[in-house]
């Protein structure tokens, strides 16, 4: 069986333990689908700063990395708050 980047990527996800993704609407749509169709909750923000946040509350919460699928021009902002002091863990992805 071929998977796609998308299944294999909303696949990988699923299996890594995380329940939730936090994205704006202009990205990922098959793999969205793809992560729901996994028992992953895709949460919908207003802009990817808002995502990061939510996940950066989600990280220090659950005690697992919080993943936000963003443009990448958002996730070069993404980055940068990732490295700053007292930031819980989270994957910055293109």
């Amino acid at each position: 069986m071929s998977l796609k980047g998308w299944e294999w990527l909303a696949r990988s996800i699923a299996r890594s333990g995380q329940s939730h993704v936090f994205f704006i609407d202009a990205v990922l749509r098959p793999t969205l689908m793809a992560l729901e169709a996994q028992g992953v909750q895709p949460v919908l923000a207003h802009s990817e700063k808002g995502a990061a946040y939510m996940a950066d509350g989600y990280a220090r919460v659950s005690g697992r990395p919080g993943i936000v699928a963003a443009q990448s021009v958002g996730a070069a902002n993404r980055r940068r708050r990732c490295r700053m002091p007292g930031s819980a863990a989270c994957r910055c992805w293109r």
